[in-house]
């Protein structure tokens, strides 16, 4: 460690700067400057003031630079790494990197979004607690982790925006739980509510699969054969499907009608979100699968249809725009990995922040 002082009289001014930093750093890298405040005594006035030096905050010792620097060795390692590099306590890096991802935080809150995503994730396995993740789906970042997944949480969030953040809201993704429709009509009445399209997917590949596992146990020996392994042969999509894996299905839909009938008419459902972009078209064909499906008299599939009507408006809404949830998804599997980095987390603010810092709107906190 070198520390270099320097006392100049300039103006009448005594003018005093220190400066540290690791001897072997100084001039490879300026980061690791370290300054205090300049201060001045006027001996004619006799007045001593500080001044403001544009690189080193307030009461800070370290230069922005070097704190960001810190703060970002920090999202690309571990703060006990970083602590041991630079000799300093844990308590102290994780200070400097909580503060500067609260600055982070604290600017998602000042965004316009046009397309708002909200969903739950589980913050630990086998255990009811969750958390309420609302995104930016244009923007690609996290706006908020709010610690209860309850409506009221929502509708409190929503509030807190400004009328004009709250007026620039055309879209908001969601999934099928009710609470959450109601809380974004309540706050939001001018805005689209859409079901995103891969839940109401799911819905449908659930009674599929509920329906083949009830031909497969009913069945003789050689549908159970041919079934047997082929859960996501029959719900997944085709264009995916290997050679391999072509080939047997081609086998289910010969030796199984009715399930050569369902696999149709899981795949017709598909490729009308697929092709479609037009809200008016979409209906229409939407109507002519429904009808297709009534006539079946499967059970299974009238209790989804049902789910359909009930979310109709929602479901049709993706025509707009096609907007989905994909994004919101992603992000629940971004920060599942922040999670087992972390083995979890004891305290919920550490856990947000580190949220932020790594998918928080994609900006330096200064």
């Amino acid at each position: 460690m070198r520390d270099l002082s320097v006392d100049t009289l300039q103006g009448g001014c005594l003018i005093e700067a220190v400066f540290s930093g690791y001897s072997n750093d100084i001039i490879a890298d300026p980061l690791v400057y370290s300054a205090s405040l300049n201060s001045f005594a006027d001996f004619e006035q006799r007045l001593s003031f500080t001044e403001e030096s544009p690189f080193v905050e307030a009461h800070r010792r370290r230069s922005i630079a070097f704190e960001r620097n810190r703060y970002n060795r920090c999202l690309s390692g571990n703060r006990k790494k970083v602590a041991l590099q630079e000799g300093l306590s844990q308590s102290t890096v994780r200070d400097s990197f909580t503060r500067w991802a609260r600055l982070k935080a604290d600017k998602s809150g000042f965004i316009f979004t046009q397309v708002l995503g909200i969903d739950e994730i589980s913050l630990k396995k086998r255990h009811k607690h969750y958390a309420l993740v609302i995104s930016d789906i244009e923007r690609k970042c996290i706006l908020a982790v709010l610690p209860i997944r309850e409506k009221q949480a929502l509708e409190e969030w929503l509030m807190q925006l400004t009328e004009n953040q709250r007026k620039v809201i055309r879209f908001v993704s969601v999934d099928m739980w009710r609470p959450y429709h109601q809380a974004a009509r309540k706050i939001l009445p001018h805005a689209n509510i859409v079901v995103d399209r891969f839940h109401v997917m799911k819905q449908l590949n659930d009674r599929v699969t509920q329906l083949r596992r009830r031909i497969q146990t009913k069945g003789n020996e050689e549908i159970q054969a041919v079934l047997k392994g082929s859960r996501w042969l029959v719900v997944g999509n085709r264009s995916g499907l290997s050679t391999k894996e072509a080939i047997h299905l081609q086998k289910i839909v010969d030796v199984c009608p009715e399930i050569r009938h369902l696999y149709l008419l899981k795949e017709e459902f598909r490729q009308i979100f697929e092709r479609i972009h037009d809200r008016e078209r979409a209906w229409r064909f939407l109507r002519c699968w429904k009808q297709k499906v009534g006539d079946t008299g499967n059970k299974s599939l009238m209790k989804f249809l049902k789910t359909l009507e009930n979310f109709w408006d929602e479901i049709m809404n993706y025509f707009l725009e096609r907007i989905t949830n994909g994004f919101v998804e992603g992000l629940n599997g971004a920060i599942r990995a922040i999670i087992r980095r972390a083995f979890g987390y004891r305290n919920f603010q550490d856990f947000r922040f580190r949220v932020f810092a790594e998918l928080g709107f994609p900006t330096n906190p200064r």
